[in-house]
């Protein structure tokens, strides 16, 4: 698949705290799926089974995309939003995202690398804007299945100006 162009904006987004799972992959050993399943399992039952959206947070080492390699390791914390009203469970980690600028990208398809490709690879360096160390995550609506060729999600990349 090729990606030519994504719809986007630019949002300012203020710190943000999700409850999650968070583990270290790499390009070569993704389990997200297995981390998803994870997750979900252990929230069956509970007042976060069925979230207003879920949210895949991945923490970059600060030279991953200078330095890229399939091997690299990052991590990947998969949430919903925390509840301010409630204890956290525990067995899931405190995940923070500092405030900060973010270009937000709107995907429909099958989980692909294409449109990260096509956002580094192309929309970035021709922007006025460079990747700024946060994390970078995927906001998903409620009812997001990775199967269906019509889901649509947030891809949500940190930026600063140039």
């Amino acid at each position: 698949m090729s990606i030519t162009f994504l719809p986007h904006r630019l949002d300012t987004l203020a710190t943000t705290t999700l409850w999650g799972l968070r583990t270290t992959h790499n390009l070569l050993n993704m389990q997200n799926a297995e981390q998803w399943m994870a997750l979900r399992g252990r929230l069956q039952g509970s007042a976060w089974a069925a979230p207003a959206h879920w949210y895949a947070v991945n923490f970059y080492p600060q030279d991953y995309f200078s330095r890229f390699a399939p091997e690299n390791p990052y991590d990947l914390a998969c949430c919903v939003a925390a509840d301010p009203m409630a204890t956290k469970p525990d067995f899931l980690a405190e995940v923070v995202i500092p405030a900060g600028l973010y270009a937000v990208f709107t995907y429909q398809g099958l989980p692909s690398a294409a449109p990260f490709e096509w956002i580094l690879g192309s929309w970035l360096p021709a922007s006025a804007y460079r990747l700024a160390h946060r994390p970078h995550f995927e906001k998903l609506p409620a009812d997001y299945r990775p199967n269906n060729p019509e889901a649509t999600e947030e891809i949500w990349l940190p930026i600063d100006i140039q």
